[in-house]
């Protein structure tokens, strides 16, 4: 299970907090990000790939400056301009809410991106939560995300990843000092997940009627 943690609205003692060893992905949000203050984060986290929060507002010229300046990744909700977000070069992850419905989700899968992030959820985690889970991972055949704002234990760990849960976002609001902990957790889980099981359909039995005959094998002739 992968971590992303979002880098935006941190202060110099926070970014100090987040080891580079113990994420596998940092993002930036592109509202009001300043050139020089991506290049120093970038410099900051050099061997991890680095990613941009893009909203509906942003500018596909202020994009493609990043980009060039060595963004990896690129991370858009719905409404994002498609000009911005059409780059062949650059990981895409598109941004949804839990509530989108059945026939999107499914249309996600002809969307060329890399893997699907669901919005964040509230602190504490719930079997709505988890059911939200299984039917994104159900309808989709692609690498799925799940931002949180909270730290979880290694049970609710393990039932998102159990609900095919590929990696977390670790959204703003995080609080930076539990990541390593949060590493731990997630390093300390079973190496093989638990195989899920395949529901069989249940078909109703005829009440009336003749019940169908079974044929019987012939027996093979004697010589």
């Amino acid at each position: 299970m992968l971590i992303a943690v979002s880098l935006t609205d941190l202060s110099h003692k926070e970014l100090k907090q987040i080891p580079a060893a113990d994420i596998n992905a940092a993002v930036l949000n592109a509202r009001g990000l300043q050139t020089t203050t991506f290049e120093q984060l970038d410099r900051s986290f050099s061997n991890t790939p680095i990613g941009l929060l893009i909203g509906d507002d942003s500018d596909e010229t202020d994009i493609a400056q990043f980009i060039n300046r060595g963004c990896d990744f690129i991370i858009f909700d719905l409404k994002a301009p498609f000009e911005a977000v059409n780059r062949e070069k650059t990981g895409k992850i598109v941004r949804v809410e839990p509530s989108l419905e059945p026939g999107l989700i499914r249309s996600l899968n002809d969307l060329p991106v890399d893997a699907v992030l669901i919005s964040e959820v509230e602190p504490t985690l719930t079997v709505e939560h988890l059911l939200i889970c299984y039917r994104f991972a159900g309808l989709l055949n692609k690498p799925l995300l799940l931002a949180i704002k909270a730290p979880l234990t290694v049970e609710g760990l393990d039932s998102l990843r159990q609900a095919g849960i590929n990696g977390l976002f670790l959204d703003r609001g995080f609080p930076p000092g539990a990541i390593a902990e949060l590493k731990k957790a997630i390093d300390s889980l079973p190496k093989t997940p638990r195989k899920r099981t395949s529901a069989v359909p249940l078909l109703p039995r005829p009440t009336t009627g003749a019940q169908p005959e079974i044929a019987e094998e012939e027996e093979e002739e004697e010589d």
